[in-house]
């Protein structure tokens, strides 16, 4: 028996379908992340603006002297 010391071929770590689906990942990703912010910009946005109405109601109105 003859042993040869001879290299194997390189398995390819990713061909190009992968590397398109992992981009199509990243992407989606991103693209959640963005909109998410958004509606929670959005969101912090309306909660803001409801809060500030009960603050005004607080207030004290001033008498009028000359009633």
């Amino acid at each position: 028996m003859l042993l040869l010391d001879v290299r194997p071929d390189p398995v390819p770590v990713a061909g190009v379908a992968g590397l398109v689906l992992l981009v199509v990942v990243v992407l989606i990703l991103a693209a959640s992340l963005i909109v998410g912010f958004f509606f929670l910009l959005r969101f912090l946005k309306a909660r803001k603006t409801n809060v500030a109405p009960l603050n005004r109601s607080a207030e004290v109105q001033r008498s009028s002297p000359n009633q």
